[in-house]
């Protein structure tokens, strides 16, 4: 749900002509009551924990991350073999560019017909929040399907970042890369 600020200050905005001439906001006891229930019925309907929970922890903190950061560097590859966008985005971090250029990825999977696997996983860096994943991942063309592609081996570093509790991909950079037919 997006909330603008202007419309909830219009929403919170004085309805006697006494309170605005003064300059005070609310005048009434009962009008802070309101303001304060309608602060906090946008703060979670933006998401956002009113007070610690056992899920959240403190209070602007997120959930230790759900997983471990290879197995979700693995879905990103397994959701890019099965050639699902949705999979894709489910797999991303929503601030990274893969998500924004989604419709590139699209047109390559009606383009070219690639089978994604990976070699090896090792993770290079965790702390709670960001995590390093080095692969090895392989990119074969299927046999007669899609246009033309050279087949491929190549180290890829993957940058996680937590959100919402979950890992999710912020970036995807390719490295050495060895290419054969």
């Amino acid at each position: 749900m997006l909330l603008q600020v202007g419309s909830l200050s219009r929403a919170l905005e004085p309805r006697s002509p006494d309170c605005r001439e003064s300059g005070v906001l609310f005048s009434r006891p009962r009008a802070w009551v309101c303001s304060a229930a309608l602060f906090a019925l946008a703060l979670s309907a933006a998401g956002c924990p009113a007070r610690p929970t056992r899920e959240s922890g403190p209070a602007g903190t997120e959930p230790p991350p759900k997983g471990k950061p290879e197995d979700a560097a693995r879905s990103y590859v397994s959701a890019m073999d099965r050639e699902d966008i949705q999979g894709v985005l489910d797999a991303v971090h929503p601030d990274s560019e893969i998500a924004e250029s989604i419709e590139e990825k699209a047109r390559f999977f009606a383009s070219y017909d690639v089978r994604y696997e990976i070699e090896s996983v090792e993770v290079r860096e965790e702390t709670d929040a960001y995590a390093v994943v080095d692969l090895v991942q392989t990119s074969k063309r299927v046999p007669g399907r899609g246009l033309p592609f050279i087949d491929n081996r190549a180290k890829v570093e993957c940058r996680l970042r937590k959100h919402r509790g979950a890992w999710k991909v912020l970036t995807f950079t390719f490295g050495e890369t060895a290419y054969f037919r």
